[in-house]
């Protein structure tokens, strides 16, 4: 019996102090949401990141050339998206970037190679389409995406967010670029 007893007693010793921290973290959820939201630099296990860098690198590579033109549903669906999971909305900002990009190139250059993304911004900037501001910010945002969609990289909420207003941004670039453009 006292075999039994001390076991039990291991057991319960042993899953205390875990127990107890899932039962603080959720009682505390929703303050600890708010921290993490804030949090802009993670290290830790030999990896470091820091979104906040990035992003404000981007912005600085986003020049106003371009007439902006709010799309609604934009924003809003990127931070519904956000709300459930940052890096699916990150990943869904850098797609409507993507479309953008192919959409745009097939209209001007309907022979154009639209398999790498990378090739058809570089395209893109050699033809004087965008700036080299844009076209690095583009390429920043599709490094920033992979490393949170490939790499598993958490984000916070306000970085999506921001990441989602930047991919507008270049969304409105590239969909003002004339049409007739290349042909000038």
């Amino acid at each position: 019996m006292d075999l039994w007893l001390n076991f039990i007693e291991n057991i319960i010793a042993s899953i205390t102090w875990p127990l107890g921290a899932v039962i603080i973290a959720f009682v505390l959820r929703k303050p600890l949401t708010g921290v993490l939201h804030r949090v802009k630099k993670v290290k830790g296990a030999g990896i470091e990141l820091d979104l906040s860098n990035t992003l404000e690198e981007i912005d600085e590579n986003i020049t106003d050339d371009a007439a902006f033109i709010t799309i609604p549903s934009f924003a809003s669906s990127i931070v519904e998206i956000a709300n459930i999971s940052t890096s699916a909305a990150i990943s869904h900002a850098w797609s409507l970037v993507e479309q953008a990009i192919r959409s745009k190139i097939k209209r001007l250059d309907p022979q154009a190679n639209l398999y790498l993304v990378n090739n058809v911004i570089k395209q893109l900037k050699d033809e004087n389409l965008i700036k080299p501001e844009t076209a690095k910010a583009l390429e920043r945002m599709r490094l920033l995406r992979n490393d949170v969609f490939y790499k598993n990289r958490e984000a916070s909420f306000p970085q999506a967010v921001d990441y989602g207003r930047k991919a507008e941004l270049l969304v409105n670039i590239i969909n003002n670029i004339p049409e007739n453009k290349k042909n000038e």
